[in-house]
């Protein structure tokens, strides 16, 4: 009996080591993961309103959000709906920030050292509980690999990733609702298409369709003019140049006297678009009725519609 005790104690010995080997091998005991702590608390269904405060050189520039229903709109400067697209990105980018590195500031005299005097961009966010959060940017890091982040005036200084933050550093007219043509087509009543300051084609439609008044009066067939008319719809504002549209601002972008225009009339309203003289980017500079600011179109876009499209009517 003994003899058997000891073979058996021999054999689950045995058995425990080769499991424990086994285990080690596939284990690393002595390494630490880094588990990258969120910083933003709530999910992007929960925000309501934002803001966006940029200590810019010699100017502070302030932009805000607002959520009506389910629907974001520009609440400042200027009253207008916010680009969909890159609105929602920001609101999901504010979920996905984490922390690389966090270490504690203490003297509050030392936060101006990371850009915090008082900062870069300052950021106020609210929730459907009327909670109110602010995340404060400072400056990027020696080696641009992240931006110091602060958040609730906290002693903690986060290191962010800088492209975690690319979205919400965006120029603020990036965020402007885009769209110049939205009268649906069915319910267009007359379109009116100028080149270097004259009025060049004007359209009407009647119990029969689509007819020319100028420069001459002809019926049109429906499917010429809704091929042409709606080629338009798809342009957009690339980006937003300026919010104001002052006599000097029109000026300074070559609209005071626009080379192109085109005017929709429907549903009561109209939808319009004034271009101008070409940016160093390579774009054309607009402006519409419709819209607070000075913006940028595309310039093939553009020249084709007026020259290729337009000027076929006049034939």
């Amino acid at each position: 009996m003994p003899k058997k005790n000891t073979l058996s104690l021999v054999i689950w010995l045995g058995l425990f080591l080769c499991v424990t080997g086994i285990y080690l091998l596939f284990q690393k005991p002595w390494e630490k993961k880094h588990v990258s702590p969120s910083i933003f608390p709530w999910s992007s269904d929960e925000v309501v309103f934002l803001s966006r405060t940029f200590n810019k050189t010699n100017e502070i520039e302030y932009i805000a959000f607002q959520r009506f229903d389910n629907e974001w709109f520009m609440v400042s400067p200027i009253k207008e709906k916010a680009h969909p697209e890159l609105l929602h990105r920001l609101l999901d980018n504010l979920n996905r920030i984490t922390s690389e590195q966090a270490f504690v500031v203490s003297d509050e005299t030392k936060w101006q050292e990371y850009g915090f005097s008082p900062y870069l961009y300052r950021f106020v966010i609210s929730n459907t509980q009327g909670e109110t959060f602010t995340l404060d940017i400072g400056s990027i890091s020696v080696g641009q690999n992240y931006y110091y982040v602060r958040i609730n005036n906290s002693p903690t200084n986060y290191q962010v990733y800088t492209f975690n933050l690319v979205d919400l550093v965006q120029d603020r007219g990036e965020y402007l609702w885009p769209d110049i043509f939205d009268i649906p087509f069915d319910n267009l009543e007359k379109v009116l298409f100028f080149f270097q300051g004259k009025k060049i084609v004007e359209l009407h439609t009647n119990a029969g369709g689509w007819e020319m008044v100028y420069p001459e009066n002809r019926l049109l067939t429906n499917f010429s003019v809704k091929s042409l008319l709606l080629d338009f719809y798809p342009i957009q504002a690339d980006h937003f140049v300026t919010f104001g549209l002052s006599p000097s601002l029109l000026r300074q972008y070559g609209l005071s006297s626009p080379r192109y225009g085109v005017i929709f009339v429907g549903q009561g309203r109209s939808n319009t678009l004034w271009v101008g003289t070409l940016s160093k980017d390579g774009f054309l500079h607009a402006y519409s009725h419709e819209k607070q600011g000075i913006f940028a179109v595309s310039e093939s876009e553009i020249i084709s519609k007026w020259i290729t499209q337009a000027s076929q009517l006049t034939k």
